[in-house]
């Protein structure tokens, strides 16, 4: 059979989407869904995080609240931007959970509800709180190590900066 180079370079990529999520949890996180792609036809090779600067931050009582059952989980922290300029928190990733998300609870007409946040922007000088009732960020589909008293990485994603890699505590599901 002789595939156009593109249409076997489209079936290849959609291949790998497809197990990605399925070798999430096996492969080593150098050949990790987050490793860069390189010479496929019609692709951009992805910048290299080691090429960008790291966020001038600090990050504190870095935790995750633990719940059974394959549930969501949330993640807490305070984040303090040290640096001169504004940072946008755009996301995060981890090894320990296959899907994370900035989310926020609000308040509307006495109902609460979580919202889906494309960005967190912190003015220098200035921190944020992801507090249970206010931003977190929701983690979904962990990792079967992921238990009460273990430790996970979360990699923060700033706008512009590599990741930064945070450890967070897991806390069980009682835990404020």
């Amino acid at each position: 059979m002789n595939l156009p180079r593109h249409l076997l370079a489209h079936a290849l990529l959609a291949a790998g989407l497809l197990a990605a999520p399925l070798l999430a949890n096996a492969a080593p996180p150098a050949a990790s869904a987050h490793a860069p792609m390189h010479d496929m036809p019609g692709m951009a090779p992805a910048p290299d995080a080691r090429a960008l600067p790291t966020a001038r931050v600090a990050v504190t009582d870095a935790w995750v609240r633990w719940l059974p059952a394959g549930l969501p989980m949330g993640g807490y922290f305070s984040l303090r931007n040290l640096g001169r300029q504004p940072l946008q928190l755009v996301g995060a990733t981890s090894p320990s959970y296959r899907m994370v998300m900035l989310h926020e609870s609000i308040s509307r007409g006495g109902m609460e509800r979580m919202v889906h946040v494309d960005q967190v922007s912190i003015a220098p000088g200035q921190g944020v709180h992801f507090a249970p009732g206010g931003y977190h960020l929701m983690l979904m589909h962990a990792a079967s190590t992921v238990q009460p008293g273990t430790r996970v990485r979360i990699d923060l994603q700033f706008a512009g900066h590599a990741p930064y890699p945070v450890e967070f505590t897991v806390r069980p599901a009682a835990a404020h």
